[in-house]
């Protein structure tokens, strides 16, 4: 079965805390030939743009804005994905990838090609929160010089209340949920315009989506205890901070928030770690098989969050979907 369109075999009453997403980190960080940016190894973390990526499967894609300032006498900034170490209004000590304007128009050509999947952009880590604000506004109100229409109007989810975690997949499909992180905290960003706040366990939001997960917490904050621990600063230190997540989600009890697993490796030459031998991608498979393995008692992950998505690492997140699994 084509995975492009794989969310076509859901049953429509599944909410979307029941559902095990492929998802996309630092999605935005991809070479852009259109706008002129080459990220380096140590910074590119996707093969290709949100189109391409939605074509392989991926569900939620991981967001960083900063701006990006073109020209020598009239200088334009504009809001560009990214990932910076510091994370500057203008980002610092990190590269660019697309602009968000082309990440947007990438999920709704996308949506509007394939009206039985939905996608995520979840928004974090961005300090031009104003500029974000008006690059939204120019997506939904643009014109298609044909027929006059707005025609992105539509693809925003609206209307949404309560927690977003219970939305069932009929009123997402089609549809570009767009949560922001607590930075994002003005008028600018109205629930009544789609724009939705996303917490991070234990704290919750009165209409909005909360994820729960581990990434280098649980060995040390700085850089170099990171490396010295194996954190995620390396396959196996990865991994194992993974299941500690898994196992501490357990404990949560209920199903008001979603499971985020950072399947990543911080450090180096992010497309080598990931590919190598023992890299994140080729653990995968026995990551899948334990949550999978009664035994384990783990619970599923939500989103599966890696780098380089490509059609064989979102197969086999996918196929933990138990309405989709005998089709791939």
């Amino acid at each position: 079965m084509p995975i492009h369109n794989w969310m076509s075999g859901l049953k429509g009453t599944r909410k979307l805390v029941e559902l095990c997403l492929p998802g996309s980190h630092d999605a935005g960080v991809y070479r852009d030939q259109n706008a002129g940016v080459n990220p380096g190894a140590s910074a590119r973390c996707q093969y290709s743009n949100i189109w391409q990526q939605a074509m392989h499967g991926s569900r939620v894609f991981d967001i960083r804005c900063f701006l990006r300032t073109k020209g020598v006498f009239k200088k334009k900034k504009t809001p560009t994905m990214g990932h910076f170490f510091k994370e500057g209004k203008d980002g610092y000590l990190g590269e660019y990838g697309g602009t968000l304007f082309s990440a947007l128009e990438d999920a709704a050509t996308f949506l509007t090609v394939y009206p039985t999947e939905f996608l995520i952009f979840r928004i974090g880590h961005t300090k031009c929160t104003g500029n974000v604000a008006e690059a939204l506004q120019q997506f939904r109100k643009r014109t298609d010089p044909i027929t006059h229409k707005m025609p992105y109007a539509s693809v925003i989810h609206r209307g949404a209340t309560g927690n977003l975690a219970d939305l069932q997949v009929w009123q997402l499909r089609g549809k570009l949920l767009l949560v922001f992180d607590q930075e994002f905290n003005s008028p600018n960003f109205s629930t009544d315009d789609g724009y939705y706040p996303y917490c991070k366990y234990p704290s919750t939001a009165q209409t909005g989506l909360t994820f729960c997960g581990k990434y280098s917490g649980a060995v040390g904050t700085s850089l170099a205890l990171q490396s010295k621990n194996k954190g995620n600063w390396s396959s196996e230190g990865s991994a194992k901070i993974t299941n500690a997540a898994c196992e501490e989600h357990q404990k949560h009890g209920g199903s008001d928030h979603l499971l985020w697993v950072y399947w990543q490796e911080t450090g180096g030459d992010v497309l080598k770690n990931t590919t190598a031998t023992q890299g994140m991608h080729a653990r995968l498979d026995k990551f899948l098989s334990d949550i999978r393995d009664p035994k384990n008692n783990l619970p599923q992950p939500n989103v599966i969050g890696h780098d380089f998505v490509n059609a064989t690492t979102c197969r086999k997140i996918v196929k933990m979907n138990r309405d989709v699994d005998t089709q791939f």
